[in-house]
């Protein structure tokens, strides 16, 4: 039996995952295995007794506090994904699978890392959305011969594909040296290219003159 005992925790020790129990009813971590410190960089004797909301980013606090609602009367959950804060400050994503024991008064946790495949499907997933303002604008076109239509039906798209608040079209003005707003999607930009809104090539702290210059995009 003790072996048993002792081959289980040297497994929960030398797990990669991050391997926790926490108290069902206050919420605090209870035992960690050195996985957390790895992860995240929290030693155990700095996380054990205190609740596991200080880790929980604002934003995924309701989702989570609702997780754990359910795991405390028995449930189980599967691979549910929120963000944890790390000692650095930095968010990580980590993907949990869980139970509740009611007769403890325990969750038992398991968690896994997931910043950098979460990374990955953002990419992907900003890939696609890509191409498929590249397939929609290539069939606009074919469909509009005129040049103000294109412009405008380009930047409609891009607004609208990448959930942007506004999307304008810049043209460079050889003559006055002023990127002229040629389209702009959303009501901001409709506004601005009634105005005939001009950026002077040369203008200090402006983002659209700055790419212009450099031919290269801001974030």
């Amino acid at each position: 039996m003790q072996r048993a005992r002792n081959e289980t925790q040297r497994i929960v020790t030398l797990s990669l995952d991050m391997i926790t129990t926490i108290g069902a009813n206050d919420g605090c971590f209870k035992t960690l295995n050195p996985a957390w410190e790895q992860a995240l960089g929290y030693t155990p004797d700095e996380l054990i007794g205190r609740p596991f909301s200080i880790l929980v980013h604002p934003d995924d606090m309701e989702v989570t506090n609702a997780e754990a609602a359910k795991l405390a009367f028995g449930a189980k959950t599967i691979s549910f994904r929120n963000r944890n804060r790390a000692k650095d400050g930095s968010y990580h994503w980590m993907d949990w699978n869980a139970v509740g024991s009611p007769e403890d008064q325990l969750l038992y946790c398991v968690a896994r890392d997931v910043t950098e495949a979460k990374k990955i499907e953002e990419q992907i997933r900003t890939r696609a959305t890509e191409l498929e303002t590249v397939a929609k604008v290539s069939a606009s076109i074919s469909k509009l011969l005129n040049t103000d239509e294109l412009l405008q039906s380009v930047a409609d798209l891009v607004k609208a594909n990448f959930n942007l608040y506004h999307a304008h079209i810049y043209l460079f003005d050889e003559a006055s040296a002023d990127l002229v707003l040629a389209a702009g999607a959303g009501e901001v930009g409709h506004t601005l290219k009634q105005r005939g809104h001009r950026i002077p090539l040369d203008r200090e702290h402006s983002i659209v003159a700055a790419c212009a210059q450099t031919h290269e995009g801001v974030i």
